[in-house]
């Protein structure tokens, strides 16, 4: 096995050093609270269109989103307020962007219910529509194709059921008309089915077939055709929604996160002045306290504290007491050097 050069290792080492100590460096300036903003706010459009509907993407939005320009200053709660709510906006459009482009490229064919397969025998294969994009004058045609035993019914009516996504509302259900059938190897009978119908304009269609046997419903998946809205129609009827959606739920935890760790912060710093306070006060105490009992000392000794002493001198003349500036002796009047 090939082994990396301790070179090669130290030069990495020395730029991730670099790179450590250059973002340090913008800690605390204008540059580096710019800097961390636009981070966050790429770092949380990537991950919301990627992930649009998955709440870890939004918890990551709300710690990497608030802890950078954290990290690099932004921390004034004002700041962080109009931060919050300009990245929120942002992130509206982001999230209908997301929301529009999974729609159009969502599958656009359906399949078996996987619970009936095997199972009675009474299944779909495949079914889907053309064209999948329109407008309200397209004519749409939608097909199927049935699984039955041949021991069953001969004509199994099955259903095309088309319901609009944005408005909550079915523009389509109705029976399909078999049009041909086909012996399988295996004894069962497979039937196709069609049906052609035209559709409201400027929406967009959640398509799915049934079928009733003896009673008994036996579904398809779903998909998201067909389409008589424009991407552009799409995303601006998504884009109110989306800012509902992203500050019920990113903003809220976006919020929550600089709440708590302002809340934690400012009840570091009341510690901090608390304690200071109370070393203040007791060093001032203990000054004090040492001020009193050298008092009590000089009392007691009839000496004056060190501070205040006088120093005495000796006429070596006459051995009379001078004081430590006097050029003569007050007695004997020999003078001093």
């Amino acid at each position: 096995m090939a082994s990396i050069p301790d070179g090669s290792i130290a030069e990495n080492l020395s730029m991730a050093g670099s790179l450590k100590s250059g973002l340090k460096s913008m800690r605390g300036k204008r540059s580096g609270i710019l800097f961390g903003t636009i981070l966050a706010g790429g770092i949380s459009c990537i991950v919301l269109f990627f992930l649009p509907v998955s709440i870890l993407a939004y918890l990551i939005i709300a710690a990497l989103g608030f802890g950078i320009p954290y990290y690099f200053g932004l921390k004034r709660i004002t700041y962080i307020i109009v931060y919050g709510l300009a990245l929120m906006v942002v992130l509206s459009f982001v999230f209908a962007g997301a929301y529009t482009h999974d729609i159009y490229i969502s599958p656009t064919t359906v399949s078996q219910d996987t619970g009936h397969n095997n199972t009675t025998g009474y299944y779909f294969l495949q079914g889907g529509v053309t064209p999948v994009q329109g407008s309200g004058s397209t004519v749409f045609t939608f097909n199927v194709q049935f699984h039955h035993p041949s021991s069953g019914p001969s004509l199994v009516p099955v259903y095309v059921i088309a319901e609009t996504l944005f408005v909550n509302g079915q523009a389509l259900n109705t029976t399909m008309v078999p049009v041909s059938n086909q012996t399988l190897s295996g004894g069962g009978i497979l039937t196709t089915y069609t049906y052609s119908a035209s559709l409201p304009s400027s929406e967009i269609f959640i398509l799915q077939f049934k079928s009733n046997v003896s009673g008994v419903w036996v579904p398809t998946t779903v998909s998201i055709v067909p389409r008589t809205s424009t991407q552009f129609n799409t995303f601006t009827t998504i884009i109110g929604p989306s800012f509902l959606v992203v500050f019920l739920s990113i903003a809220t935890l976006f919020f929550g996160v600089a709440l708590i760790v302002l809340l934690v912060k400012q009840t570091r710093t009341r510690r901090d002045h608390i304690l200071k306070a109370r070393m203040e006060g007791a060093q001032k105490r203990e000054d004090e306290t040492d001020a009193r009992t050298k008092g009590r000392q000089s009392r007691t000794t009839g000496e004056k504290p060190l501070a205040t002493k006088k120093e005495k001198f000796i006429c070596t003349s006459c051995g009379a007491e001078v004081g430590r500036d006097d050029r003569q002796c007050p007695k004997c009047g020999e003078k001093f050097d």
